[in-house]
């Protein structure tokens, strides 16, 4: 298990007031399973910036279908407000595998995410992605 969280202040851009950040995450693994939840807010105390937040989750499970490594897959999810702009919501969603090649001493992965922004007054089309690829260890 492992768990943080984190504090900052800084002074908002030409205008009077500060802005606080407060954001925390804990994982936790056991019999293959693993999760992990993260959530944060910024809020600006000058009255005219609006109060940002997000919500992040992932739930992973490893194990060893072939000889040749472990395979470990895992989805997560995420909702953050007033992301870029104020009025912007974005909703994401994953879901990724890694296969681990002993012999090789390299893992193969692939990764598809979706991404939908939500802004008032406009209509966005969902933006999906697929990563595919390898790492080699030397």
């Amino acid at each position: 298990m492992a768990a943080a969280i984190g504090f900052a202040t800084r002074p908002l851009d030409s205008e009077d007031g500060n802005e606080k950040r407060v954001n925390g995450s804990a994982s936790v693994a056991f019999s293959g399973f693993s999760i992990t939840l993260a959530a944060g807010q910024e809020r600006p105390d000058d009255g005219e910036h609006e109060f940002k937040k997000f919500y992040y989750g992932k739930v992973g499970y490893t194990m060893e279908f072939w000889q040749i490594g472990q395979t470990a897959l895992a989805i997560d999810y995420g909702k953050y407000s007033e992301d870029a702009h104020e009025e912007d919501n974005t909703k994401t969603m994953g879901i990724m595998f890694v296969q681990k090649i002993q012999d090789w001493s390299s893992e193969i992965y692939a990764g598809f995410r979706t991404q939908d922004l939500e802004h008032e007054g406009a209509a966005y089309d969902a933006i999906n992605s697929l990563a595919v690829g390898t790492r080699i260890n030397f």
